[in-house]
């Protein structure tokens, strides 16, 4: 009986392995997007490829010292980061402490500027926010994702979320590790 039902379950799967399904893409295809991209590719060496694929942290990017209390991007490392090894993504904050959202614009914009300027591409930088806007002073704190799923509350989810996301975007930051469950 085992070895019957054992057989019938590898056709079945089998069979619905074979199938063919077809899936609309979650955002519509550009064609004029494309082509942009297809023509950046073009444009790039392979060194420049796995540079781009390449993610640190924003501490390799920062002086050692703070500056009237702030930190500082270090203009050569992060020169020789984008332009000598063509870093992709940088991510987290600096030293580990939230920053104010004026912080945040300086390091993004100063981060951005090397990349249009050696690479010709933005610099995909992101942070972990996972307990809401924790790397910004005056963020929205929430619980952790994994607690806020377990309420089963889709909706307090969602708008826990969404207001991460706003406060995160209005720091400029571009890119958000939230919700993450």
């Amino acid at each position: 009986m085992k070895r019957l039902l054992l057989m019938a379950l590898t056709v079945i799967s089998v069979g619905c392995a074979n199938q063919k399904t077809t899936v609309e893409p979650a955002i519509p295809v550009d064609s004029d997007i494309e082509a942009k991209i297809k023509k950046v590719m073009a444009g790039m060496s392979l060194d420049d490829k796995i540079g781009q694929m390449c993610e640190l942290t924003i501490d390799m990017v920062m002086t050692d010292s703070l500056v009237d209390g702030r930190p500082v991007l270090d203009s050569a490392k992060l020169k020789d980061a984008i332009e000598k090894y063509r870093v992709g993504s940088i991510l987290n904050t600096p030293m580990g402490e939230a920053q104010s959202p004026d912080v945040w614009y300086e390091i993004i914009n100063g981060i951005q500027q090397a990349s249009m300027k050696y690479i010709g591409i933005p610099d995909i930088y992101g942070v972990d926010q996972n307990h809401g806007t924790t790397y910004t002073t005056g963020g929205t704190i929430f619980p952790q994702e994994i607690n806020m799923a377990a309420s089963l509350n889709r909706q307090l989810v969602r708008e826990g979320a969404a207001i991460c996301a706003y406060e995160t975007r209005a720091c400029n930051i571009p890119w958000v590790y939230n919700p993450v469950m």
